[in-house]
Formats: C-alpha cells, sequence, structure tokens
C-alpha cells in the first residue's frame, strides 16, 4: 500500500505520459482532487455553439455524425453537456470523411471558425472554438460493426 501511494505522490508530482487533454479522467490524482460539477452558463452557450457548427459543416459536407462518450451519456441524462465533462464527443464514418479532400474539409471548418488538427494515434480530430473544445472519433465499418 506504501508503495503505491507512493507512485501515486509521483505521478501527481512530476507528471506522467498521458497527455493533459487525453483520458484525463484516468489520472491517479483524478481521484484526490475536487472536479468541477456545474459548468457556467457562459462554457455552456460555446458549448452549444461548437456544436451548432460542426453540426453545420457536417450537413454541408454530407458527413454522418452522431454523439458518443460523454456527449452521449449528457444528451441521453440532462438534455446538454454533462456538467463536468470538458469537450464534446462526436463521431465519424471514416469512408465519408475520407473521402473529402485535405484542402475542402480545412475550408468547411475555416468557414464555421472552427480551428482543428488531426490526431493519428488516437484516430480523432480535435478541434477548438474559443475556450471549448470537441474530439470528433473516426470509425470505420468492419465486418457488421464499428471500429476505431
Amino acid at each position: 500500500i506504501i508503495v503505491i501511494f507512493f507512485v501515486i505522490y509521483l505521478i501527481r508530482h512530476f507528471g506522467s505520459s498521458i497527455d493533459d487533454d487525453e483520458e484525463w479522467y484516468k489520472h491517479p490524482y483524478a481521484f484526490f482532487s475536487e472536479v468541477a460539477c456545474v459548468q457556467d452558463e457562459f462554457t455552456n452557450r460555446l458549448y452549444e455553439e461548437l456544436t451548432e457548427r460542426l453540426v453545420s459543416m457536417f450537413n454541408k459536407l454530407g458527413i454522418t455524425y452522431f454523439l458518443c462518450y460523454g456527449s452521449l451519456w449528457g444528451a441521453l441524462k440532462f438534455q446538454k453537456t454533462l456538467p463536468w465533462d470538458r469537450n464534446i464527443d462526436m463521431c465519424v464514418i471514416y469512408h465519408q470523411i475520407a473521402s473529402i479532400d485535405d484542402q475542402k474539409l480545412h475550408q468547411a471548418f475555416k468557414q464555421v471558425d472552427l480551428n482543428y488538427y488531426y490526431n493519428s494515434r488516437r484516430g480523432k480530430y480535435v478541434v477548438s472554438y474559443k475556450t471549448v473544445t470537441a474530439e470528433i472519433t473516426v470509425f470505420e465499418k468492419v465486418g457488421s460493426h464499428m471500429e476505431r
């Protein structure tokens, strides 16, 4: 038990290999610190604006999209973003987004005033709008199911 607490202490004070914006909820120190359970109204409105911009862009490009992960749970339970969530989670289908020219995709993001980059290691687009972010996970159909 002492070894476990020592490891947690080292990770908490000297960092770990997990990126701050990825899988933050798995950090050992997350269990020992306060997590804000309510987003302010300004932040909630920014999440709504970001979602509206993404939906508009996906519709113009003809890309099927759907809520996933925490955003899906938030929509089902609260009809909005989870109060403690730090981003919007959406998913798209690989063959649809891959068929769009990179320049056209870049212009589509730019037209709705969104910044983005593709994280190939995680198979996600990371999108930012003002002070909020979204992750767009790419799924591919394999047989009768979808995989990341």
